[in-house]
């Protein structure tokens, strides 16, 4: 019984390695991950309680890296809402089309980037690594402030 708690719990905590890795920290993340999780099955395979604790502590943090790191990358990475975009520097006036102003690029705490909170029918957004305030009534571009991503 102690055993098939212990392989559902190693089995909660195993990450899959075959996600796509992105950058060489999370590669090396997932790494220590198969690693946590096999020094895990050892102990699960010798009943030891008190290794069992400390492998399973070992591969909840592991685990908790890499899921860390891969939200980061994913925060980092920009995905346009067009296809065929490339980046072009914006400037105050430019216009904007809608999607890129829309709810999924909008930074929602604009003072975690030391920015000002946007008046009325105003809107922080990501563009590329920008942060960009975006008059939301016609697209036209208020604010920029580069490099932010």
């Amino acid at each position: 019984m102690r055993k098939l708690i212990f392989s559902g719990l190693m089995a909660a905590l195993v990450i899959p390695a075959a996600a796509s890795a992105q950058t060489g920290e999370i590669r090396k993340d997932e790494r220590k991950v198969d690693k946590q999780n096999e020094q895990l099955q050892s102990a699960v395979d010798s009943g030891n309680l008190r290794d069992i604790e400390k492998h399973a502590k070992g591969a909840r943090k592991a685990g908790q890296e890499l899921r860390e790191d891969r939200d980061d990358f994913a925060r980092k990475h920009y995905v346009a809402p067009y296809d065929n975009w490339s980046y072009t520097a914006l400037t105050p006036g430019a216009r904007l089309r809608p999607g890129f102003y829309g709810a999924n690029y909008s930074v929602g705490h604009p003072d975690g980037y030391e920015l000002h909170r946007a008046k009325r029918n105003q809107r922080w957004v990501r563009y590329g690594d920008d942060l960009v305030l975006v008059n939301t009534r016609n697209g036209t571009v208020v604010e920029v402030v580069t490099g932010r991503f």
